[in-house]
């Protein structure tokens, strides 16, 4: 039997690997990851299998419905052109067009319960793509990047806070409770990362400037039909978590359930089956993927994993830094965010590295190590060199880097919450 952390590093190795090389699917590298990684870290044949079905299962039964509902809903506004209602909306309501798009990226992530499908529905609108291939609004795609990042990583109902905030973790903690550090240290990320990308990137001003075209051609729809289905599950959560006797409302799978309705019911008939078939489509790759994910994570819970990376990290660093070092050392190999938040909360389940720590603080470590590496096996790294034409060494300065400051600024912030509230 392998020691399990050598056996984990191998399996980060070769997944990263894999995933440059072949491109191959995600959810086949994670549960390929997990039959080799328990191979080699001595786990019987016959229980490595049960053990991945088992952790692939309960995370479609927590994440299945909202990432299906927030696809659906993507796929409706964006072929019903609802959506460009919407962010002509945001670019009246926020003067400069850079922190338009930050907000853009921002708010969508959350009912679209997907970074990735935030930044690939608002993109055209942002940007356009200029004869001979070139584009402008190049800045401001690295900051409707960063701005659905930041709330993807941070702000609840996100498919990554969700995971934080239900696991054994979080127990004693609402997350209302996190929110209220999470959301509001999110803002001040998206604005100081806004004007960070709005002075660094050498685009001139003007750049991207009616990007796409559609904002002078809006469809003939009111604010409220355009609004209610990214309304919806905001409101229904916010009134759940705050109103004393609604707490049935804070139910995010019925608050994305209910999102979709209201989607399907205010496009257009036309627009209505066409849409959930692309939805679909798309969550079930999306859904597949992380199920992959679980997969792994249940099969190195099933290892000794754990209590013998915690002994070595705890004779290198602080105990206090151990689930932020696991957790960029997770984002780093896996480069799935939600990824990383499944299988770093299944390894810290339970373990000393975590029982002296308050559960917002280890969670704000958690979240600082997600951030903290998005880079070549970042899938959202390789879709914003593909849509901005830029280099490898161009995406890095803007949109790794932004993020890697984030992640050193939450890491202070749960340190200091954690110098602040002491043990437990």
């Amino acid at each position: 039997m392998m020691h399990t952390l050598l056996a984990f590093a191998i399996t980060l190795v070769l997944i990263t690997v894999v995933s440059l090389r072949y491109r191959a699917p995600p959810f086949l590298l994670l549960t390929g990851g997990a039959v080799l990684y328990g191979l080699m870290a001595g786990t019987g044949p016959s229980a490595i299998l049960p053990a991945a079905a088992g952790g692939a299962g309960r995370v479609f039964a927590s994440l299945g419905i909202i990432i299906f509902s927030g696809s659906c809903i993507a796929a409706l506004l964006r072929g019903s052109r609802h959506l460009d209602r919407i962010y002509a909306d945001l670019k009246a309501a926020v003067p400069s067009r850079a922190g338009a798009a930050g907000v853009a990226g921002y708010l969508f992530s959350l009912p679209l319960m997907c970074c990735i499908t935030s930044f690939m529905i608002l993109s055209p609108l942002v940007a356009k793509v200029e004869e001979g291939g070139g584009v402008a609004g190049k800045r401001l795609l690295y900051i409707l990047a960063t701005g659905s990042v930041l709330s993807y990583v941070l702000v609840y109902p996100s498919p990554v806070i969700i995971t934080l905030a239900g696991s054994q973790i979080a127990q004693g903690i609402s997350p209302w409770g996190i929110m209220l550090v999470t959301l509001p240290l999110s803002l001040l990320l998206l604005a100081a990362a806004t004007l960070l990308l709005a002075c660094w990137h050498p685009e001139p001003d003007g750049a991207g400037e009616g990007a796409g075209g559609q904002v002078t051609d809006l469809p003939r729809v009111s604010f409220l039909r355009a609004w209610a289905p990214v309304l919806t599950p905001v409101v229904l959560v916010a009134a759940g978590l705050m109103v004393p006797g609604l707490g049935i409302l804070a139910d995010v799978d019925g608050a994305m359930i209910a999102a979709l309705l209201v989607g399907i019911f205010t496009v257009p008939g036309p627009e209505r089956l066409p849409g959930l078939e692309r939805g679909t489509r798309n969550a079930g790759i999306i859904i597949f993927d992380i199920c992959g994910a679980g997969a792994l994570g249940a099969v190195i819970a099933a290892t000794p994993f754990a209590d013998q990376t915690f002994r070595l990290a705890g004779a290198l660093l602080p105990a206090v830094l151990i689930p932020f070092a696991l957790a960029a050392l997770l984002q780093a190999g896996l480069g799935s965010r939600v990824v990383t938040a499944i299988v770093a909360t299944t390894i810290l389940a339970g373990s000393t590295a975590v029982a002296a720590l308050s559960p917002l603080v280890t969670v704000l470590l958690i979240a600082s190590g997600i951030l903290l590496c998005s880079y070549l096996t970042d899938p959202y790294f390789w879709l914003i060199h593909r849509v901005t034409g830029d280099g490898v060494p161009e995406v890095a300065k803007y949109y790794s880097v932004p993020l890697l400051l984030a992640g050193c600024a939450v890491l202070l912030a749960g340190l200091a919450v954690h110098a602040l509230t002491g043990a437990g």
